[in-house]
């Protein structure tokens, strides 16, 4: 063997020989362009390597929305180079569980959730975590001591720390409701 010439990604063609190791480091798809030429000047018809290095973890987004009184849960994991392998997540301090399809927690309890993604070549995104809570609901009224008949003005002060109250819902016992955030009644 007199020498071989090689070409990286389309670089510029080299030599080297028989001995030499070519160290690839940087994550993605690469090729290797390679012929060999023996001493009495024949030269090997050219070979081509396709190859992927995958050293960067999957990517794991979270989506959830109401639905039937309760949060319905996404997960979406995307790989620049090798596919996503299996995404997993646990709630509260549940076992971890792979991740299949949507699922639902109650929109009547506070949960964490965390979850996170591996690739095919076995990186792993580090783990992410999702508080949810619920509102919680507080109020006042004037006057303090009503009379008979009197029209009431109930003022909210309920909050919600991980997002905005979208709706109220206010039972006077009466049969009366109201979705007002600051309702009168009498």
């Amino acid at each position: 063997l007199h020498h071989i010439q090689y070409q990286i990604n389309g670089g510029e063609w080299k030599s080297c020989d028989n001995n030499t190791n070519l160290i690839f480091s940087e994550s993605g798809k690469h090729s290797l362009n390679h012929s060999a030429t023996d001493h009495a000047g024949n030269v090997e018809p050219m070979k081509t390597t396709h190859f992927t290095i995958d050293k960067e973890p999957p990517s794991t987004d979270i989506h959830y929305g109401v639905m039937d009184g309760s949060l319905s849960i996404s997960l979406t994991a995307t790989d620049m180079f090798s596919g996503v392998n299996k995404t997993e997540y646990q709630i509260d301090n549940g076992s971890w569980t792979v991740y299949t399809a949507p699922f639902s927690v109650s929109r009547n309890e506070n949960h964490t959730i965390y979850y996170n993604s591996t690739d095919n070549a076995s990186n792993r995104e580090g783990v992410h975590t999702l508080v949810l809570k619920h509102p919680r609901a507080n109020f006042s009224w004037t006057p303090i001591l009503p009379n008979v008949s009197e029209e009431v003005n109930f003022i909210d002060f309920s909050f919600d720390v991980d997002g905005s109250i979208v709706n109220w819902t206010w039972n006077f016992g009466d049969g009366n409701l109201s979705h007002s955030q600051h309702p009168w009644h009498t």
